[in-house]
């Protein structure tokens, strides 16, 4: 037969299950623990090196995956901002007088350029005055926004405590 229970009753009991629980293990995560930081390789900024006859008049980013689609930002002085989507194999005229600097995004793992030797990523200039003999450039590898991801001492704090509140919530429900 079954006797209901009253509400002190059943805080009673679930206080007697909770607190053994909470006081046998210390889930603590360890004081000098560091967040994961990851970083992923995502484009190229192209810059005309000082002492160049001439400055980026148009471009033709190189077809490594087939259709590739790739973004371009120009620099405004004081930070990098999306000018188009362009298609590779196609040339691409900046406005005029041209630009000294740029950047290409949309590099992924797929297209096979290696952030350590960007000379895989074979572009062609045009230039507003001469050519390649009398131009220089560099190119820079350019990085995802490093982020933090959690140590997995703080995702199983964090699911312990979830688990717990839900317990202790069924077991409230179903006495």
């Amino acid at each position: 037969m079954f006797y209901p229970l009253r509400k002190a009753e059943i805080y009673r009991r679930c206080k007697i299950c909770i607190l053994p629980l909470l006081t046998t293990f210390a889930l603590t995560a360890p004081v000098n623990a560091a967040p994961i930081t990851t970083t992923t390789f995502m484009g190229i900024d192209f810059s005309i090196e000082p002492g160049s006859a001439g400055i980026f008049e148009s471009v033709t980013l190189p077809d490594i995956v087939s259709g590739g689609l790739f973004g371009l930002f120009m620099w405004n002085g004081s930070e990098f901002v999306f000018k188009t989507e362009h298609y590779a194999g196609t040339p691409y005229t900046f406005d005029d007088p041209g630009v000294t600097t740029f950047r290409v995004l949309g590099l992924e793992d797929s297209t096979g350029v290696d952030d350590t030797d960007l000379s895989s990523f074979d572009v062609n200039f045009t230039y507003t005055i001469g050519d390649d003999t009398n131009n220089s450039y560099t190119m820079s590898p350019v990085y995802s926004d490093a982020y933090d991801v959690p140590a997995p001492g703080t995702l199983a704090l964090l699911a312990a405590g979830l688990l717990l509140v839900s317990g202790a919530s069924y077991r409230t429900k179903t006495t």
